[in-house]
């Protein structure tokens, strides 16, 4: 199968945008991060004491859409070899590779497939490839009938990076409970995002900047330990650094720490906050990234 109007040159920019993040990590941001191309170089990097000089921040290459492979399968291996641990299936737009929820209402979909389908058949053959050279699979973005079908096609824990909940947010983008329980069921991972619009029930964009806050974020992270009946698969997904307006609270990641505060405030559970913001993360990379030796 083929997606709608594949890219050519889609490949050839995303290796370039990879090409300059990594030239940075050998130059200006040598002292403070070093790139993982796969799990045990994550683990080697995380290993280092925070004390000493040879510590790190881990960098891990994803990609958001499988426009990326500009219509070419065999870009998935290219990929996971150069070290890029997982993708989401799509991104905006459905390019004939999956159906995709409007997640912001500026970004039309035009003349692609309606979106009650799920996935085509490229996005089928994709997930497929996925799983078969480790990558792992992102459903952030699709619709629910899609995100059913990737859940029907493959046996890997699924990824959910940058989530919301439709309890508390009635929007397409967000998981169902039904698809909470599935993902974590599976020993997969959803990420909370920082993005109070997707988060609540907001009117509007201007509404939720006015009102939103990291209460919605901890509101969100409270009802998936409720139907997961536990914190082990709960991670932070910020989705900072893209369209997104954050909460209040934070205007760069380094105020992160305000976020942990206000979990431990509503937990008070060092350990399931930890989790939450750390531990759960690295464990799911550290356990499915890849495939075994």
């Amino acid at each position: 199968s083929m997606p709608v109007d594949p890219d050519p040159g889609a490949a050839r920019r995303t290796h370039a945008m990879l090409d300059r993040l990594e030239a940075r990590l050998t130059t200006d941001l040598r002292p403070f991060a070093r790139l993982a191309r796969n799990r045990a170089q994550l683990a080697e990097i995380l290993a280092e004491d925070k004390q000493t000089g040879a510590w790190r921040i881990a960098v891990v290459h994803s990609l958001e859409g499988a426009h990326a492979l500009g219509g070419d399968l065999g870009n998935v291996e290219v990929f996971a070899k150069r070290g890029v641990a997982y993708m989401t299936i799509t991104h905006f737009v459905d390019k004939g590779v999956g159906a995709t929820v409007n997640a912001l209402p500026y970004f039309p979909d035009m003349g692609t497939e309606p979106p009650a389908l799920g996935l085509h058949g490229f996005g089928k053959e994709l997930v497929a490839e996925m799983e078969r050279t480790g990558m792992l699979i992102d459903v952030t973005h699709l619709t629910s009938i899609a995100i059913d079908d990737v859940l029907a096609s493959t046996k890997r824990p699924p990824l959910a990076s940058h989530a919301s909940v439709r309890a508390l947010g009635d929007h397409p983008y967000s998981l169902t409970d039904d698809h909470i329980r599935e993902i974590t069921d599976r020993g997969g991972l959803i990420g909370v995002l920082l993005y109070p619009l997707l988060l609540s029930n907001y009117s509007g964009p201007a509404e939720a900047k006015r009102w939103g806050s990291l209460r919605d974020t901890v509101r969100t992270v409270r009802h998936l330990v409720k139907q997961c009946g536990g914190h082990q698969h709960i991670a932070i997904g910020s989705d900072f650094g893209a369209y997104i307006t954050p909460p209040k609270e934070i205007e760069r990641l380094s105020d992160v720490t305000v976020l942990r505060s206000m979990l431990l405030d509503e937990f008070g559970d060092e350990k399931l906050v930890e989790d939450v913001m750390a531990s759960n993360a690295i464990a799911f990379l550290e356990t499915h990234w890849g495939h075994d030796a």
